[in-house]
């Protein structure tokens, strides 16, 4: 079973929204980024204002916890349902697991596709032309658009 992809896409819908936001404020400070290193500053700004360990922790982790809650009632109904086997995952194991759930997600499997994605609208907006609204909202698009390859299917996989 995989995360609700709604849960997921919402999650990652408000950090591109606050990523949006966080790039208006900080260009409207400053004029558009022109080298390397004003581009990778304000990157970092950006990164910064999103505090993406307490984005972790109050809106990805949750949502493991409760894909690992709901995989466990899955699977004791499944083996009840088709096999006839009655099975009950005690409730200090069902706390422990659900607890522990997103454990291994580590920002560093998160932060450098969040850093590609901000840096890639930039790039595109700065190489098209757009203004900083335009920019901001080509941010809030694909953000959220990573693949998160390391935070997704590896975590699936090991739950």
């Amino acid at each position: 079973m995989l995360f609700r992809s709604k849960d997921m896409q919402g999650a990652l819908a408000q950090l591109g929204a606050q990523a949006e936001h966080a790039y208006l404020t900080l260009v409207e400070k400053a004029d558009k980024p022109a080298t390397p290193q004003q581009k990778t500053r304000l990157i970092t700004r950006i990164l910064a204002a999103l505090n993406l360990k307490g984005w972790v922790a109050t809106h990805l982790l949750p949502l493991f916890r409760n894909h690992a809650a709901r995989t466990m009632a899955d699977t004791q109904r499944t083996l009840q349902t088709e096999i006839g086997l009655q099975v009950h995952v005690a409730d200090d194991a069902a706390q422990r697991i659900t607890a522990t759930a997103g454990s291994d997600l580590r920002l560093k499997d998160i932060e450098p596709q969040i850093r590609q994605a901000i840096r890639q609208a930039i790039e595109e907006g700065l190489a098209a032309g757009d203004n900083p609204a335009k920019t901001a909202a080509r941010i809030r698009h694909m953000v959220p658009a990573g693949q998160f390859v390391n935070a997704g299917s590896k975590y699936r996989s090991q739950l």
